[in-house]
């Protein structure tokens, strides 16, 4: 008996969003994983920014595109660096944001993701941030 199975695949837009300050930008090579409640990604390489050639720079959205299957709706996102680059691995990280056909996700961090600054660590969990309605009037 051949059972043929087909998985819709479906594309997601991540727009990475460095911070403005000084030194902000990173040349390590970045990866981030993207959860829902349908699973997840994988670890994924960002490696073709549609945005810019130099990628991750201070002050600038790059936008790249995953394709898996369908996630569900999405709740957490991880990212991290390889802290490669010899003088540029230290990155400041404002947001990121994941788009499906359905909505926009978003993720802050405004952390640095750095082996010398802040916390020290180079990979961040980040968690959708839900916007809450105040009912106290």
């Amino acid at each position: 008996m051949f059972f043929s199975f087909f998985l819709l695949v479906k594309q997601y837009v991540v727009d990475v969003y460095t911070a403005d300050k000084f030194g902000a930008g990173t040349d390590a090579n970045v990866y981030c994983t993207i959860f829902g409640d349908k699973g997840d990604t994988g670890e994924r390489e960002l490696s073709k920014s549609e945005t810019h050639t130099n990628k991750f720079e201070r002050k600038q959205m790059d936008r790249f595109k995953i394709e898996c299957a369908n996630l569900g709706d999405i709740y957490k996102l991880k990212i991290r660096h390889d802290n490669s680059g010899v003088m540029n691995a230290d990155w400041l990280l404002e947001r990121v944001e994941v788009v499906d056909d359905i909505k926009t996700y978003v993720f802050h961090c405004e952390q640095w993701l750095s082996k010398s600054k802040g916390d020290k660590k180079i990979e961040r969990t980040l968690y959708e941030k839900v916007n809450q309605i105040n009912d106290d009037k």
